[in-house]
């Protein structure tokens, strides 16, 4: 909260946020988010937040150490973590933390659909199972970060080329700025929505 407290201009030059109405936007602005009320002393707060980082790497090291299970997770709507464009920023850190880029991947399929109860479903490629998959350009085993260089993706067995997805992009932005000062909403394509 200190972290969106003392970077909130900055954050908001994020050229992410055009998916996001300003509604939105506006309940992480400091003066709107009753978890950033409290007084804060900015330098006490900005020495926190650059070894926070540090002790979230070591935890995850530590647990992953331990043999904890870890998911990959979006922790959206806190401030700024945005939908979608927010797994990536976790699979990067994820492997900053100590995992193998296929350790970070596989937390945010396989592992995600086991803890589920859903592996008879979605979380692996098999004959019978859900066909949500990403074609990338580049190995993400090497460098987990080309996973957001993709060629398109499947979606329950519909194919959208990157062409495609970009267009829908584009209308989720425009849907964006439109939308009324409705808050909670985010928006998604239809397409890609579950039925």
């Amino acid at each position: 909260m200190a972290a969106a407290r003392l970077t909130f201009e900055q954050e908001c030059s994020r050229p992410e946020l055009r998916y996001l109405s300003q509604a939105y936007i506006d309940r992480w602005d400091p003066k709107n988010d009753e978890r950033q009320q409290s007084d804060i002393e900015p330098d006490r707060a900005a020495a926190g937040f650059s070894g926070a980082g540090e002790l979230r790497r070591k935890l995850v090291r530590a647990l992953r150490a331990a043999g904890a299970r870890l998911l990959l997770g979006s922790d959206t709507p806190n401030p700024f973590v945005i939908p979608g464009v927010s797994i990536h920023d976790e699979l990067s850190l994820l492997v900053e933390a100590g995992l193998s880029p296929y350790e970070a991947l596989r937390a945010g399929t396989r592992d995600a659909a086991e803890f589920l109860g859903a592996l008879d479903e979605f979380g692996t490629v098999a004959p019978g199972l859900r066909a949500d998959l990403i074609l990338v350009d580049e190995n993400p085993l090497e460098n987990v970060g080309s996973v957001g260089s993709r060629s398109g993706v499947m979606v329950r067995g519909q194919w959208f080329p990157e062409a495609e997805l970009q267009s829908m992009l584009e209308d989720v932005a425009t849907a964006a700025h439109d939308a009324p000062g409705d808050p909670g909403s985010v928006t998604t394509h239809s397409a890609l929505r579950a039925p």
